[in-house]
């Protein structure tokens, strides 16, 4: 009867343990997944940003009249004019959404030169936009 008695016992501590090993399991798989949803967000942040400076850039090689108003840009293009600007979190081209959940959109003259920045929730991204002049 001690003998059943004392498997029983083992079982049980057999199972406590293996219990505890796979709740320790369990969280290390839970925060590695948190590190690479993490690491998803912030890679797609980046590209997003990185995208958005290099079509302001391209639309900006065949600007003419550049100028920067109220943190905005204006230029022309086409003999249109056009503006991109920060609105509600949202950059904008002539009111079409390039990029959105922005917290902060900055344009600067360097002497002939145009700074931009562009920042999300993690990310902050600058590009230099050389201006060959107007």
């Amino acid at each position: 009867m001690q003998i059943r008695a004392f498997i029983l016992l083992e079982f049980v501590f057999g199972i406590l343990i293996l219990g505890i090993i796979s709740i320790v399991c369990a969280k290390l798989l839970l925060h590695f997944k948190q590190k690479e949803i993490f690491a998803q967000n912030f890679t797609q942040q980046n590209i997003q940003i990185q995208n958005t400076l290099l079509q302001i850039t391209n639309i900006l090689a065949e600007a003419r009249n550049t100028q920067v108003k109220n943190n905005s840009l204006s230029f022309l293009k086409d003999n249109l004019e056009h503006q991109i600007l920060i609105k509600q979190q949202r950059i904008l081209l002539d009111e079409v959404v390039l990029l959105d959940s922005v917290e902060e959109f900055l344009v600067e003259m360097l002497h002939t030169n145009l700074l931009l920045k562009i920042c999300m929730s993690r990310i902050c991204l600058e590009k230099v936009v050389l201006q060959y002049g107007d």
